[in-house]
C-alpha cells in the first residue's frame, strides 16, 4: 500500500480530501453550494467540485431534502485512476445522513454511479417523464454508507 492509498469498503483506493471554504462544517445543511477543492494525500490541488445541499426533491410521490454534486472537475492525471469514485466516497461521508443524488450525468459519472450501486452504497430510482420514457437516477444509501465507510474508519 502506497502511502497515497488507502482501504474503503474493503478496497485500495486513492486518498483524496475535501477542502471546504472557511465554514463550520457542523453546519453543513445551512448553507450551499459549497465550491470545494479536491486535494490528493499530498494536498495537491487535483480537482474542484460544487456541492448542493439541502435541496427539497420529489421522486415518485416522496419529498425529501437531498445533496446533488452539481459539477465536478478531475485534473486530467488523475482521471481513470480512482480519484473521482474516492471524491464521491469522501462527499458520501461528509454527508452523514443526508442522501447523495445524482444530477445530470456524464459517462464517467455514470461508471462511478455504477460502481457504488455495485458496492451497496447507492441505488438506481426509475421513473417515467411526461413522454413516457424511463428515466434513471441514482441516490446514496446514508444507512450503508454509515456502515461500510465510516463505521470501518472508526474500527481501523
Amino acid at each position: 500500500m502506497n502511502p497515497g492509498e488507502i482501504y474503503i469498503g474493503g478496497k485500495l483506493r486513492p486518498v483524496v480530501r475535501l477542502n471546504f471554504p472557511s465554514v463550520d462544517s457542523k453546519r453543513v445543511y445551512e448553507r450551499y453550494p459549497y465550491d470545494i477543492k479536491v486535494l490528493d494525500a499530498a494536498n495537491n490541488p487535483i480537482g474542484s467540485l460544487t456541492l448542493r445541499v439541502n435541496i427539497p426533491d420529489s421522486w415518485n410521490g416522496t419529498v425529501r431534502n437531498v445533496a446533488r454534486v452539481s459539477e465536478i472537475n478531475i485534473d486530467a492525471p488523475y482521471v481513470g485512476k480512482g480519484f473521482g469514485k474516492a471524491t464521491y466516497l469522501e462527499i458520501l461521508k461528509f454527508l452523514g445522513d443526508m442522501p447523495l443524488q445524482s444530477g445530470s450525468i456524464n459517462d464517467n459519472s455514470i461508471g462511478i454511479w455504477e460502481s457504488l450501486v455495485r458496492d451497496g452504497l447507492a441505488e438506481r430510482e426509475y421513473t417515467q417523464d411526461e413522454g413516457g420514457e424511463k428515466q434513471v437516477r441514482y441516490i446514496s444509501r446514508p444507512d450503508i454508507v454509515k456502515v461500510k465507510l465510516i463505521g470501518q474508519e472508526q474500527t481501523e
